[in-house]
């Protein structure tokens, strides 16, 4: 099974008064906060004990992109002379209803120490108690009737630490549940296709790496099968007779659990996933490097060709040596990381059937130190740190870490050296300001940074199905985020209505804001133009959300001008105009760059602050400053903001 991991650098909006997805990748997995050499933890053989697959193949798949918004992980710290090593109280909770998993396995390991496997009670809960204080991450978590969390060994985005006289208290970490999706395959007319070879060759980040899930399967005679996936894997079906199919598992086929794979007509596409590259991961010494991961991200691509192309990862062996298989014929972007040293890179283009080779050098890695407050000086004891770089209005993330730690601090290492932005969350408080950050070599070199969390807006309200009562366990999520796959580490906020419809969604940063709301066998809605002060609470609101009609495939519904937008430089290149929408109308192509909005220049405003100024009230007008593809001088477009689906 394949896998790749996507570094996004500009994510497609669709832009509306409520609505938009930006999709915000990263690389790496480590966060810090004790003073360990990095060349310590450079690489991990997993332990006795550890779970891992009998049959592990030599590479996995990793999507695209997840940028769905997941509630973040919370903690709270005590003194407790009784934790003479430190203590753990966690909590392991469905990622869907907020309810608790009896029954997981939690892996913990210290660091270069044996993994030591808990049983969450009744309540999901466990508690992790080591022989002695330290960095631990977490390892997998597994549970009967969810996706397995069991990434790369020593590549885990959780990581906590143990001090001594510290218990670190109500740590909550969520599972997927492992959903019945059905399959169907069809010809290139439509017809079902049965004795299909279906496997999925795509998912998220890596999380199955530890622990395998079922990944082949064969449609009977209607043409489908049943099989458990995280949100975006991809499949691809093939079957005599026919050329390949692929679908990625998104919005519309999670909300009607039904996945349709289209073959092509027999004699196209025969050459998908037909190359590889092979290589070796070296130190700056040319002595060979285990444990790195190394990851294949397609480039020059656009739309499906994009959202369907196959890519790689894989940890290289004892002697450095990795081999990506499955690739399909285009140009790969290479990247080695380990946590420890900077990333090494490589571009390496293939044709169909080729084996292609690089060589990844890594040398010494830089390290960026700080510490996370809350508005009253206190430290906070769970968070999530991301360390990025802007590429005109693009953020370009490059790290991700979840710490918990008492004493709020972090280093995030495996960097460049140089110049960074650095941006904090945590549960109930808005994400931080964005601040500067330098990473240095040593580590003794890197200047503290200090990140202040707001307590940020909260928003309240109820969702009701149209025509219905009140919708139960349907998701309120902030747009935007910055993750990777379904991973318990999160970036977003989000709620989920009770049992009345209800829901409180705090920690929202000030500005201008949108909300999706989604629920089971309902189209998803979008709501936008919502001003968020500091500390203030809005609502209650109403959102109804419309039952899906049967035969029908689940939509998103929305308000604006209807244009695929993504960044490209200081403006903001259209994609695509959407069908009757008011982009269209107002003669808005691919290709247009959106420069100012009011008046405003996009450089000024920012990326997210220009997707809140187009969004709008129905019936609207935005005036958009445009430079039309193909000629010297910016023109004045007015568009309505009209109710779209999606």
């Amino acid at each position: 099974m394949q896998t790749k991991t996507k570094l996004a650098i500009a994510a497609a909006l669709i832009l509306a008064a409520g609505g938009g997805t930006a999709a915000l990748l990263h690389h790496d997995r480590k966060s810090g906060g004790d003073d360990t050499a990095p060349a310590a933890r450079a690489h991990r053989t997993p332990p006795a004990g550890a779970h891992i697959s009998a049959e592990e193949p030599a590479t996995k798949a990793a999507p695209s992109h997840d940028a769905r918004p997941l509630a973040l992980v919370s903690a709270r710290a005590e003194l407790d002379p009784a934790a003479r090593q430190g203590s753990v109280d966690g909590r392991v909770v469905n990622w869907s209803s907020g309810a608790p998993v009896a029954g997981a396995e939690v892996a913990l390991a210290l660091d270069e120490g044996a993994a030591t496997t808990i049983a969450t009670d009744g309540e999901g809960r466990f508690r992790y108690e080591p022989d002695r204080a330290g960095r631990v991450i977490i390892a997998s978590i597994t549970a009967s009737g969810y996706l397995p969390f069991a990434p790369e060994w020593g590549h885990s985005p959780i990581e906590l630490f143990a001090r001594a006289g510290v218990r670190v208290k109500d740590v909550v970490i969520y599972l997927t549940p492992a959903i019945d999706y059905t399959g169907v395959v069809v010809d290139a007319a439509g017809a079902p296709v049965s004795g299909a070879k279906i496997r999925l060759i795509d998912l998220p980040a890596g999380e199955q790496e530890l622990i395998s899930i079922p990944d082949r399967f064969t449609s009977d005679r209607k043409g489908e099968f049943v099989f458990h996936a995280p949100d975006d894997a991809l499949l691809e079906a093939r079957a005599a007779g026919h050329g390949p199919g692929r679908a990625r598992l998104d919005g519309p086929a999670q909300a009607s659990h039904r996945l349709v794979i289209r073959l092509a007509p027999a004699g196209s596409g025969g050459q998908l996933g037909s190359a590889r590259i092979t290589g070796q991961v070296v130190g700056a010494d040319g002595q060979p490097l285990p444990g790195a991961l190394v990851r294949a991200e397609a480039t020059g691509r656009k739309g499906d060709e994009a959202d369907l192309v196959a890519a790689a990862r894989v940890v290289s062996g004892d002697d450095g040596r990795f081999a990506l298989d499955g690739l399909d014929a285009g140009t790969y972007a290479l990247t080695a990381t380990d946590g420890v040293r900077a990333p090494a890179h490589a571009d390496v283009e293939l044709t169909a059937g080729q084996t292609g080779k690089a060589r990844l050098v890594m040398a010494a890695g830089a390290v960026l130190r700080g510490a996370v407050k809350d508005a009253s000086g206190e430290a906070v004891p769970a968070f999530t740190v991301v360390v990025f770089k802007n590429e005109g209005l693009a953020s370009v993330p490059l790290a991700i870490r979840t710490v918990i730690d008492r004493e709020g601090v972090f280093a995030v290492e495996g960097l460049e050296a140089g110049s960074f932005r650095v941006q904090a969350t945590a549960h109930g408080h808005a994400p931080s300001a964005v601040v500067d950050g330098r990473a240095e070599v040593p580590p003794a070199r890197a200047p503290a940074v200090a990140i202040a969390l707001p307590d940020g807006g909260t928003l309240t309200g109820v969702v009701k199905s149209e025509g219905g009562g009140p919708l139960e366990n349907a998701r309120v999520s902030v747009e935007g985020g910055a993750g990777e796959g379904s991973s318990p580490v999160p970036f977003a906020a989000s709620a989920l209505t009770d049992e009345k419809g209800s829901f409180a969604l705090r920690g929202l940063a000030p500005g201008r804001r949108s909300v999706f709301v989604g629920a089971y066998n309902h189209n998803a809605t979008i709501v936008g133009g919502l001003d968020i002060a500091d500390g203030a609470v809005i609502g209650p609101i109403e959102i109804v959300l419309t039952p899906v009609k049967e035969g029908e495939e689940p939509t998103t519904e929305l308000v604006g001008i209807g244009a695929v937008l993504a960044a490209q430089g200081d403006a903001l290149v259209v994609q695509r105009a959407l069908p009757g929408s008011g982009a269209e109308k107002a003669g808005l192509a691919a290709g247009d760059l959106i420069l100012s909005v009011d008046g405003a220049p996009v450089t000024q405003l920012g990326m997210d602050g220009a997707i809140q100024a187009i969004r709008g009230p129905i019936g609207t007008r935005v005036r958009l400053g445009v430079l039309k593809s193909g000629q010297k001088s910016p023109m004045e477009i007015t568009v309505e903001r009209l109710k779209i689906k999606v």
